[in-house]
């Protein structure tokens, strides 16, 4: 598995846990070939290589309360 296949599996694994914690309506995932990102109240939330669920989930619940 190349380095962007591990890293868009990392996104999708990151998109589920946050469709199971947060309304799909108000946090919404993108999978673009060069990068994954959240869009929450139109805020971008980059997922990097090393994003870890806990740093993810705080950014989003912060900008869901902006």
């Amino acid at each position: 598995m190349s380095d962007q296949d591990f890293y868009h599996q990392h996104c999708r694994t990151m998109a589920f846990i946050a469709g199971r914690h947060f309304d799909p309506k108000k946090v919404v995932f993108y999978n673009c070939p060069e990068s994954c990102y959240f869009m929450v109240n139109e805020r971008r939330i980059d997922i990097k290589h090393n994003s870890m669920w806990a740093l993810i989930k705080r950014d989003i619940e912060l900008n869901l309360k902006k």
